[in-house]
């Protein structure tokens, strides 16, 4: 059996979808950027907390790291804030001083209405919304985002996020999400497996060169070691869902995260180990890094139109 239940967070809300039955589950914050700050799930009988999630209300709202958080309508960089959209230049709000970039979007922090939520006794759902109405001078295209945060004992953890373009001129935009994965150990000690892909080259500002090159360190379960990642990664399978998986051999413990793939979908990757190196950012994206500029995988919707994308994590 599936229940919902609240609890406080700060001057925010913890919404938690539970598995009654195993004890796993899902907390988020609706009212700051709809972000998954616990992620528990069952593995052969034992609970492993496998999300790098805000331990309190102050370390939520600082939002260093973007932890969890919804990229939209745009994923990682945009060089120095600046695209040109069908004959016109815009300038983005430099969220990044240091880079002197914008960064992952404009919704991360803002607040989703729940919309809906429902229980049985197989799943826990919550539905959540964010109208954004175009209200920054450098991105001028209102749009309504829909998420569904899905928990069952078969699929684990899914998300499916819905954008329609509520304005009255085609926009371009970009989804990704953030969530950084532990199992309790230094990810040195993990292994990971990337989906078949290219590297994305970049220059000495994090920004794509325009150039790929092959990529096969991670084709198999591989130890991490001291490799390093801030890396993109342009996905090539031709499967219609690629998966990411990180493995902690002491737990025999795998997660694995999932991404839709294919025409308009989540085909770009990016893998990310901060300081001071006890998770790993396994980011599915529908764009590559500086899409408003170099296009690549930017979609782009004309008024009335939606993107619809899932993407999920689930434990073996």
């Amino acid at each position: 059996m599936f229940k919902i239940e609240r609890t406080a967070f700060g001057q925010f809300t913890h919404v938690h979808l539970i598995n009654s039955s195993t004890d796993e589950f899902v907390s988020l914050i609706p009212e700051f950027g709809g972000v998954i700050n616990q992620l528990v799930f069952a593995c052969r009988g034992q609970n492993y907390s496998i999300l790098n999630g805000s331990a309190n209300y102050q370390e939520l709202i600082a939002n260093d790291m973007f932890k969890s958080s919804k990229l939209v309508p745009f994923p990682n960089r945009i060089k120095d804030g600046k695209y040109v959209f069908e004959g016109t230049e815009y300038h983005l709000p430099l969220n990044f001083a240091a880079e002197g970039h914008a960064i992952h979007g404009l919704v991360y922090n803002k607040p989703y209405e729940i919309v809906n939520e429902k229980s049985s006794e197989t799943q826990a759902v919550i539905e959540l919304a964010y109208d954004y109405l175009g209200d920054v001078d450098g991105f001028p295209f209102p749009f309504r985002m829909d998420m569904s945060y899905i928990l069952s004992a078969e699929h684990g953890l899914v998300c499916e996020t819905n954008i329609a373009n509520t304005g009255k001129k085609n926009m371009p935009i970009g989804d990704g999400w953030h969530p950084y994965f532990k199992t309790d150990k230094k990810v040195g000690r993990l292994m990971l497996k990337l989906p078949a892909c290219k590297r994305t080259l970049i220059d000495d500002r994090m920004i794509p060169t325009g150039e790929t090159e092959p990529y096969s360190d991670f084709n198999e379960l591989r130890l991490i070691g001291d490799t390093k990642f801030d890396t993109g990664f342009q996905l090539i399978g031709q499967e219609s869902v690629a998966v990411t998986e990180i493995y902690d051999p002491e737990l025999d413990l795998k997660i694995s995260v999932t991404q839709d793939i294919g025409p308009g979908k989540y085909n770009f990757l990016q893998v990310y180990i901060p300081p001071p190196r006890t998770s790993i950012a396994i980011e599915p994206m529908t764009c590559n890094i500086d899409a408003l500029n170099n296009k690549l995988g930017l979609i782009t919707l004309k008024p009335g139109e939606s993107f619809i994308g899932r993407y999920g994590v689930r434990v073996d």
